[in-house]
């Protein structure tokens, strides 16, 4: 390009920037770009890893084809529907990942594209990262997370938050970071970092995995996962169709599961176990957008790779009004979720068959008794909170890069009701439990013991 740089000799650096070099000699192919960046005078804490992000900047901000910017014709607001940032564009990127310690792990070229449904309208918004052979390998060959077994990766997301870029950036984590290794929901891992896009600062972010095929192929090596369903919300497939799931819905509305018998056929068609724990889940940290949720199975008569199993993701609206009955209304008939909008129908029939209340009342117990206790939780909350606490008055706090963060002292009133949830919500689950149960005062105390005297901030 003729706009490039041409450098003979050394040259100095003086702030935070990505280096993008490519040799030329009259006669020959070009060389490869090579990419390094460098961090000057921006200290992070150890606890958060660096991302560097290389791409040409038109490609970025471009009116015409940044995947960032509104575009000509970006639609009416809120929602700029035909806006650039709504549009799956991919662009060619340089990626380099450093641990807190100042040590690099990755770095290629990827493709880059938006993600994020309701997020792209935050001035701070995510991006999905693709590894691509024509750019020079079909794989991110790194064992990215500590808490993986998984050596590479084909595609990754940095998370800013979500809706909860705003509020918190810490719900998603901390909702599936309590569940994560402790019961059978298998949770996207995470990092928590900050981004830089050009030698700018892009401020907190979490690096995550991406639920897709290569998700389940990597967290279920015993399912095909080249031939399976997996959907989204009331049944829309996002792989294969969803024909089985809305016959087995159907089914539902039809029969009395009171019946042991009519049990025992729809619990060959579910992982129940599995589902117990999602709704315990879900129902504990008083998710409001309990509508989006993904579940898969495979597309056989496996007795277990054939059943329905529950991927538990996205917490944005979570962790507020700890005396919200989520028992009630996960199992209301007019539905849940935003609007009522998502079918309780499975969940309603289980419901009716006294073997699943009592499998859901032993488990709830013994989450509420372990993962979620309060000392439990708060843990979480310090852990991913104090990782980023020097940085969000950097990136939003006072107006410095995002000023549409709300401040550190929004943040900060954010976390302590996070926290003051955590000490009431679990005398809550409780009530909610015996009531919708009635058990006995008795019965609960032996299954979920005292309840907790905790004091709010």
């Amino acid at each position: 390009d003729e706009s490039d740089t041409r450098y003979t000799g050394p040259f100095t650096i003086e702030k935070t920037t990505s280096v993008r070099a490519t040799a030329f000699k009259d006669g020959y192919l070009s060389s490869p770009p090579t990419t390094s960046s460098y961090l000057i005078d921006s200290p992070h804490s150890d606890a958060l890893s660096v991302v560097f992000v290389a791409m040409n900047p038109d490609d970025l901000y471009g009116e015409d084809r940044g995947i960032y910017a509104m575009g000509p014709n970006p639609g009416e607001a809120p929602t700029y529907r035909t806006a650039n940032f709504q549009k799956e564009w991919e662009r060619e990127c340089n990626v380099e990942i450093f641990d807190g310690k100042g040590n690099a792990q990755v770095n290629q070229q990827l493709a880059i594209r938006m993600f994020g449904a309701y997020s792209r309208m935050r001035d701070q918004k995510g991006f999905a990262l693709m590894s691509r052979s024509q750019y020079g390998a079909n794989s991110i060959n790194y064992p990215v997370f500590e808490n993986r077994d998984m050596q590479s990766y084909s595609s990754l997301v940095l998370r800013a938050g979500g809706q909860d870029n705003t509020v918190t950036k810490i719900k998603d984590i901390v909702s599936t970071g309590l569940v994560d290794e402790t019961t059978s929901l298998e949770v996207q891992a995470y990092r928590q970092a900050v981004l830089y896009i050009n030698g700018e600062y892009f401020g907190v972010y979490n690096i995550r995995e991406k639920i897709n095929k290569d998700f389940i192929a990597a967290h279920y090596p015993e399912v095909d996962a080249e031939n399976i369903d997996l959907l989204v919300g009331n049944g829309t497939a996002l792989q294969g169709d969803n024909k089985a799931y809305k016959d087995m819905i159907s089914w539902c509305a039809n029969t009395n599961f009171a019946s042991d018998e009519n049990y025992a056929q729809l619990a060959d068609k579910i992982d129940v176990d599995n589902y117990i724990e999602y709704l315990v889940s879900e129902m504990y940290v008083a998710n409001t957008d309990s509508g989006n949720i993904k579940y898969f199975r495979e597309r056989s008569d496996d007795p277990v790779n054939g059943k329905w199993r529950w991927l538990y993701y996205d917490f944005c609206w979570t962790f507020l009004g700890a005396e919200r009955d989520f028992v009630t209304r996960f199992t209301d008939p007019a539905g849940h979720g935003v609007g009522k909008g998502f079918s309780t129908q499975l969940t309603r029939s289980l419901m009716q068959n006294e073997q699943f209340r009592q499998k859901f009342i032993t488990r709830a117990a013994e989450l509420l008794n372990s993962i979620y206790t309060p000392e439990n939780v708060l843990a979480k909350i310090e852990e991913t909170s104090s990782a980023i606490y020097d940085e969000i008055g950097r990136e939003g706090g006072d107006g410095d890069r995002w000023p549409q963060g709300g401040g550190f002292g929004n943040w900060k009133a954010c976390v302590k009701s996070m926290r003051n949830f955590a000490r009431q919500r679990r005398n809550y689950m409780i009530d909610s439990i015996q009531n919708y149960f009635d058990l006995s005062d008795s019965k609960t105390k032996e299954l979920f013991g005292e309840k907790d005297a905790l004091e709010l901030e």
